[in-house]
């Protein structure tokens, strides 16, 4: 193999969108929203109580498919972030 291409990028965010200082008040970060305005992050997007992290991958790659995206593919990389477990 000579190498790696990427051929297409889709994400999907979770539907609901607070300001980092209100997810801060509710205590849903782990981290201080100072430190993440300074690494350039103003917003949290959440899923609704009803949404799965299945729902948000299954949308990410509607996307794809939508463009004639998965014609020809390899491999699917998926990521996400830690969720909050209450």
């Amino acid at each position: 193999m000579d190498g790696i291409y990427v051929g297409s990028f889709a994400h999907a965010l979770g539907s609901q969108k607070r300001h980092l200082r209100e997810s801060a008040a509710a205590g849903l970060l782990r981290s201080a929203p100072a430190d993440l305005e300074a690494a350039g992050f103003q917003w949290h997007h959440v899923c609704a109580p009803r949404d799965t992290a299945y729902d948000l991958a299954r949308a990410a790659v509607a996307e794809i498919a939508a463009r004639d995206g998965l014609a020809d593919i390899d491999a699917i990389v998926y990521a996400t972030c830690l969720s909050v477990i209450r």
